[in-house]
């Protein structure tokens, strides 16, 4: 998934090799990437969506539970963290959100799988919430 603060872009992957997490980036014309020097440990990084709310990068994926996790990721520090988890109660496997901003929420949709039913699901996140939460998690 791509995100864009300011000019700079950055790419979030997983890594074929461990199951880690991957920051890269790069600045206009968007020619030589740099890979974060941070690696993030276990963190699954599948089917990554982002968007970016106060020079801040919000990611949501298919965490390693099965789960819908929202991170917020720090440019400037280059910290991961986790602020939100977005699921469906009558699910056991969840993956390939969605996201958007809109109407001061973040809006998550996703696909959702329990046995013999497929369905996909809406979540409303407001952006007051989002914000207290990254402020509690980047203490």
């Amino acid at each position: 998934s791509i995100c864009f603060v300011g000019e700079r872009a950055y790419i979030f992957f997983r890594s074929i090799e461990r199951p880690d997490a991957i920051v890269t980036y790069a600045d206009p014309p968007y020619t030589r990437w740099t890979k974060n020097t941070t690696t993030y440990e276990g963190l699954q990084m599948h089917c990554p969506e982002t968007v970016c709310l106060w020079g801040k990068i919000y990611v949501c994926m298919r965490g390693n539970t099965h789960g819908i996790p929202i991170y917020v990721y720090d440019p400037e520090t280059k910290r991961f963290e986790f602020v939100h988890d977005v699921y469906a109660n009558t699910s056991t496997d969840r993956a390939y959100p969605g996201m958007i901003v809109r109407d001061d929420a973040i809006q998550v949709v996703y696909y959702a799988y329990k046995v013999k039913a497929q369905n996909i699901y809406y979540q409303r996140i407001p952006l007051n919430l989002i914000h207290d939460l990254t402020e509690k998690a980047l203490r």
